[in-house]
């Protein structure tokens, strides 16, 4: 198995979910301007559709959320390997 270190340096492990430039900034701007679109959409869609976007909407922030467990679990796993890698090769 080729060590997760090298793997790294050689962009051997390389995958959207390890994109950590976002912000805590950029998040709340994100999730204000969310809100905000989410709210203009509802007020002008017709009262017998505001349900079925009420359930889009969940589905969405379901979806987002399990996205998020993923990339966290990945990430977490990487991090480990690394870690005992590092404690392997004495250091």
């Amino acid at each position: 198995m080729q060590s997760y270190i090298k793997a790294l340096y050689d962009w051997d492990i390389f995958s959207e979910e390890l994109n950590f430039s976002s912000s805590e900034t950029d998040t709340k701007k994100a999730n204000v301007k969310v809100a905000a679109l989410e709210e203009k959409l509802s007020e002008n869609i017709p009262p017998e559709l505001q349900q079925r976007f009420a359930d889009f909407s969940d589905a969405v922030l379901s979806l987002m959320s399990c996205t998020e467990r993923d990339s966290f679990a990945l990430g977490f796993r990487l991090g480990v390997k690394l870690m005992a890698e590092a404690f392997a090769d004495g250091g």
